[in-house]
């Protein structure tokens, strides 16, 4: 059964199972007209010469879910149930030029962005032709896609979709001929760049290129900056250094699917980096002895008026068109991360590079051949200075905006890789493109130098072709230079020494007493003074936040190295015991899924709330009357790791506190 949905690319699909089922001599179950009804669900009387009784094979044409009724008509219990699903905003855009004279409300608007803006005034919701044109494919799972839904009912939806499905798959895609890319400093962009010249090159795309070598350096955008703009122009591609300004930006990037993307990198690494590369350029920096010497007199060194020195300090904010100098509040900080996140489709991240070009690759849907890179303007490994520790906390104050920028988009790129790809096509893309580099690499490399060979079966990679454009379109840099084979310039991690002072909070149910081993073996083996709760316990007192009270002989002012027993976490409390200004801070979070499955067997006897009932699902169907709130023995019921993590489990967080919250967390 496969609930074929709208411009989703499933007239593709039907084609496929109409092929099998006419190879294979299977029975479809034909509409009386071209799709089982157009606002109704679906009803075995739609389908043609039915007759009572009767059973099918396949079912593959448009019609709106309605399990019982198909259940009736499919009545093998092997029956595979499927459909497909496509970006709402490309989908959108195929709707609306597809039913332009069809649909009323499509009809009446001169545009797509006229309805979008006046959708109220066009969207007249009571004619029945107009039934798809909100969330169309809502409509065609069988859902109201009118009514406001909560999240309540949004969550039993989506289980009911999974429980009837088989499988949801992705729509295949165009590849994107559209991009902006924000090239920002010391940050493996260059790189990027390089990739973006070489498709323009290719696809022959119209780039827009900077009357200097980059699109001013203080102000912010303007379409006056590109070399013989002339009024109206339209771009494909912008990939040279610029100062963020979305609104001249959409003057010469005029496409509605343009893709946004950056590149951000450890604000640690991208000083030292910095430090070395602009140390002649930046006044700030050419005054100090060194990086170390900058950060401990930075006041001192650093001048504000001088407009060379404008990305001595949160350099990647400024790139995105912030101000790099004032005091940000939290809620100021939040919206401007909420508008970088509605400006940009993506942000990739220079220590995963190659984990960026597979993420990069799967947004414009290009091939990976595509995205495969040389180095590009970094420096030799012996170059490179390890930071220590006091040195990269000093950076990470100096560049805070810059450290939280880094901190947000980190997570949200795991999150879009686990979306868009997982982590199992990952490694095997992963692979093909090093392999690919590796190829490339001694082809395209002699006696270390890059370009001085040609292969015209491989034109993509005439690396010569791709120098001379870079340099004719004003970076200026020099790739003739010998191919250094090490590590890029944005090592993962630099050398270490082993910590010997670690506090790790060991969460509920999470894995923690695996790690909590691994703790007490090193603890053992490198002979380290362990904090241990009092006799009896195995814990740090269940419900009351850690003091160094419940340690088992504990004396005023003594340090340990280790903390590794449960316990809530309380900063204040900890730093009293551990002094060391190196500890290490950690924890271990799982799934509150199977968390609380394995949590309600384990404490089923511990906690009322869990003993008071049947199962789990009793438990979940009945909680405020299970839940005694007040019980000591239920503070780890609700939100137990939130609980754990020292905070409030029980009332309700607003989106500010919540953040506010995570921001102390990290």
């Amino acid at each position: 059964m496969f609930l074929k949905t709208h411009k989703t690319g499933s007239t593709t699909v039907q084609n496929v199972l109409l092929r099998y089922t006419d190879n294979a001599n299977l029975t479809l179950a034909v509409p009386v007209h071209g799709k089982f009804g157009y606002l109704n669900h679906f009803s075995h009387k739609n389908i043609r010469n039915y007759k009572n009784g009767k059973s099918y094979d396949i079912i593959a044409h448009h019609l709106r879910f309605n399990p019982e009724e198909l259940k009736k008509v499919l009545k093998h219990n092997d029956t595979f149930y499927f459909s497909i699903l496509r970006n709402p905003v490309t989908q959108m855009e195929s709707s609306f030029a597809y039913f332009k004279q069809k649909y009323p409300a499509f009809s009446s608007a001169k545009s797509l962005e006229d309805f979008l803006n006046n959708a109220r005034k066009y969207h007249n919701a009571r004619h029945p032709k107009n039934s798809r044109v909100k969330n169309p494919t809502w409509f065609d799972f069988g859902y109201n896609n009118r009514d406001n839904c909560s999240e309540q009912q949004y969550t039993t939806a989506l289980r009911e979709i999974e429980r009837s499905m088989g499988f949801v798959t992705a729509a295949p895609c165009s590849p994107k001929r559209h991009v902006m890319f924000l090239k920002t400093h010391k940050t493996g962009s260059t790189t990027v760049q390089n990739v973006l010249l070489r498709y323009t090159d290719n696809a022959n795309l119209t780039l827009a290129v900077p009357v200097h070598g980059k699109f001013g350096y203080l102000n912010h955008f303007s379409h006056k900056n590109i070399r013989n703009y002339k009024n109206g122009k339209s771009y494909d591609i912008i990939a040279h250094h610029l100062r963020f300004n979305p609104e001249e930006l959409k003057k010469v990037l005029k496409h509605n699917d343009t893709l946004y993307f950056s590149i951000l990198r450890n604000p640690v690494t991208q000083m030292e980096s910095s430090f070395a590369y602009f140390k002649q350029k930046y006044p700030a920096f050419n005054s100090s002895k060194s990086l170390e010497d900058f950060l401990n007199n930075a006041r001192k060194y650093h001048n504000t008026s001088h407009p060379k020195n404008s990305r001595v300090k949160n350099p990647t904010w400024f790139d995105f068109g912030y101000n790099n100098r004032q005091n940000f509040s939290e809620e100021q900080y939040t919206k401007a991360l909420k508008e970088i996140e509605r400006s940009f489709n993506l942000i990739l991240i220079a220590e995963y590079f190659d984990e960026s070009m597979i993420l990069l690759k799967e947004f414009l849907c290009w091939d990976i051949d595509d995205v495969v890179t040389f180095k590009h303007n970094s420096r030799n490994e012996m170059d490179i200075k390890t930071v220590n520790e006091e040195t990269a906390r000093k950076i990470k104050e100096w560049n805070s905006l810059d450290w939280k920028m880094y901190i947000h988009f980190n997570v949200t790129f795991w999150k879009k890789i686990e979306e868009t790809i997982g982590l199992a096509r990952l490694k095997d893309e992963l692979a093909i493109l090093r392999e690919k580099r590796g190829r490339l690499e001694k082809q395209c490399s002699q006696d270390g130098l890059i370009g001085c060979c040609y292969d015209p079966l491989h034109s993509t990679w005439s690396v010569v072709a791709v120098q001379w454009r870079s340099v004719v379109f004003g970076e200026g840099f020099n790739y003739q230079t010998p191919y250094d084979k090490k590590s890029m310039d944005f090592p993962t991690a630099p050398p270490c020494s082993p910590k010997r002072h670690v506090m790790f909070l060991k969460t509920h149910k999470t894995g923690g007493s695996t790690v909590q081993n691994v703790m007490l073996r090193y603890i053992d083996k490198a002979n380290l003074t362990l904090a241990v709760p009092q006799e009896h316990r195995v814990t740090f007192v269940d419900s009351n936040y850690f003091s160094p009270i419940y340690i088992r002989n504990y004396k005023a002012g003594k340090t340990y190295d280790v903390i590794t027993h449960h316990l809530r976490f309380n900063p204040k409390e900890l730093k009293k015991v551990l002094k060391h200004n190196d500890t290490f801070y950690f924890s271990i979070l799982r799934n509150p899924v199977t968390q609380m499955e394995s949590s309600f067997s384990f404490f089923k006897k511990d906690f009322p709330a869990f003993s008071s009932a049947k199962s789990l699902e009793d438990f979940l169907n009945n909680a405020s009357e299970y839940h005694n709130a007040r019980h000591p023995k239920n503070s780890r019921v609700k939100n137990p790791t939130w609980f754990d993590f020292g905070y409030n489990n029980r009332d309700n967080c607003s989106e500010e506190q919540y953040t506010k919250a995570l921001r102390e967390i990290e």
